[in-house]
């Protein structure tokens, strides 16, 4: 999209962005006093905007791990059940692909809850209330990814991910080094809820372009005046070597014209 800074100005606010050598009182006079600008060419896209309950945003930053279908389900093994006995046939009844759903997500539960567990009974710790809403949370994003119109999903989904939120929180400010450790073991990242959150709008978005290539032109001037001035100090010393060096040979000279005169 090529914008020009023209046209640009005709809607900023000319007293407080450009510091003009004289005051623009009509569009007669900035015209005249713009009409040696150029043309810039911004380009600008609208950001994608994305709910609250996307990845990106509740910061989950890998999805639920894939289960091997063909492994025995955990609590079967517990409960000592001879599955190495049995047939083909027979052990396939106890595997993962061949039981309901709801025992992949159990797997998955427990899976998350060992890395974070302080024993083996500890299921009711802020740690554990954490692994099993963010399970919860990931498993609900893949579901909606397959039904977007699901709201009564959605609003499951954002009330579990505030939840989360408000715990993170309370073990932030209670011990850091364990909430470190946590979002690390889980994969999350924490985003703290920002104070000022601004509309994005199109007016504001190029006048920060406009601004950032003003700076970019500035600065790259400034670098190439350095280098040009480095240059001409590198040549001013030596032009300055050989001038001194004729001044002390001069001096010299006239050191000896002294003394051969007063002799």
């Amino acid at each position: 999209m090529s914008v020009s800074l023209i046209n640009l100005f005709k809607r900023v606010n000319f007293r407080e962005t450009v510091n003009a050598p004289r005051r623009l009182t009509n569009l007669l006079e900035l015209s005249q006093w713009s009409r040696g600008l150029k043309t810039v060419h911004l380009e600008w896209k609208r950001p994608e905007k994305l709910g609250s309950i996307h990845p990106k945003n509740s910061g989950d930053l890998e999805p639920l791990p894939e289960l091997d279908k063909s492994e025995v389900f955990q609590e079967f093994k517990d409960a000592g059940i001879d599955i190495e006995k049995m047939s083909q046939e027979q052990r396939k009844l106890y595997t993962l692909g061949f039981l309901p759903a709801m025992y992949a997500h159990r797997t998955q539960l427990q899976n998350a809850l060992s890395k974070v567990q302080r024993h083996q009974f500890d299921t009711d710790s802020i740690e554990a209330k954490i692994a099993r809403a963010t399970v919860n949370i990931r498993r609900l994003q893949n579901m909606l990814a397959q039904e977007p119109r699901n709201k009564k999903q959605k609003v499951f989904l954002k009330e579990l991910i505030d939840k989360r939120k408000s715990m993170l929180n309370k073990l932030r400010e209670a011990d850091y080094k364990r909430f470190e450790w946590l979002i690390e073991q889980l994969n999350i990242e924490y985003r703290p809820q920002p104070e000022n959150t601004a509309r994005i709008t199109r007016k504001n978005s190029l006048r920060m372009l406009t601004e950032e290539y003003c700076d970019k032109v500035k600065n790259d001037r400034l670098e190439a005046l350095k280098k040009k001035m480095q240059v001409e100090k590198e040549k001013f010393e030596i032009e300055k070597k050989q001038i001194l060096e004729w001044i002390e040979k001069e001096e010299a000279a006239c050191e000896q014209l002294k003394q051969l005169i007063s002799q």
